[in-house]
């Protein structure tokens, strides 16, 4: 049976970080090098193109006919994407330009261990402009999809599968882990990001903007 990861509200309307990142990048002079990880249908990615800004996107399946889309996009608007099938959690530091202004990465952090959302995170911090942003979301603990969920493991080791009723509820059939707020802010401190800004959702999920020091 397929693995399934979730349904993703923001697929279907713009939700708090996909309006902070847009409200910054319409800020920013064209040009801009743009990572979109985890990109799903590349609405965020390929909209940010047609701000005249070079956008990089990665997923680990193309579920969407992504490629057929960048390549039409690219050919007839002459925009500037690049898309690849990747598992983020065998990037390596090549894959990615030599210098990126603006990373987003929507529902999908919560998809790795905290290892390796650690060593992904590190990756990208060493490609990222000192001033340059991560736009990131990720599912809380205290939560609908916590409820059954292992809550009292530490961070470290916190990978699990839902609760049977919220693996139907929410289609996710895969471990993830579940972030209390001090432990997902902590997550982008200890690599030397400072917060500009994080919001719980009505749901408790965290949405945040971290700034490279």
């Amino acid at each position: 049976m397929k693995k399934k990861r979730g349904f993703d509200l923001a697929e279907k309307r713009l939700d708090v970080l996909s309006k902070s990142f847009f409200s910054f990048l319409l800020k920013q002079n064209a040009g801009q090098i743009v990572l979109d990880l985890g990109c799903g249908s590349g609405w965020v990615g390929i909209a940010a193109a047609f701000l005249h800004h070079k956008v990089f996107m990665y997923d680990i399946e193309d579920n969407f006919d992504l490629s057929k889309k960048v390549d039409f996009l690219t050919n007839e608007f002459y925009t500037k994407i690049l898309f690849q099938v990747k598992d983020l959690t065998k990037i390596t530091a090549n894959m990615f330009p030599k210098k990126v202004d603006l990373v987003y990465i929507g529902s999908v952090l919560h998809y790795f261990k905290y290892k390796d959302a650690k060593k992904i995170l590190k990756i990208i911090r060493n490609k990222l402009k000192k001033g340059g942003r991560i736009f990131v979301s990720v599912s809380g603990i205290d939560t609908e999809l916590g409820v059954g969920y292992k809550k009292s493991c530490p961070i470290n080791n916190r990978f699990f599968l839902v609760s049977e009723k919220n693996m139907k509820r929410f289609f996710i059939t895969e471990p993830v882990t579940l972030y209390k707020k001090r432990e997902f802010i902590d997550l982008f401190e200890n690599l030397d990001f400072k917060v500009i800004e994080i919001k719980k959702t009505a749901f408790g999920n965290f949405k945040a903007v971290f700034e490279k020091l």
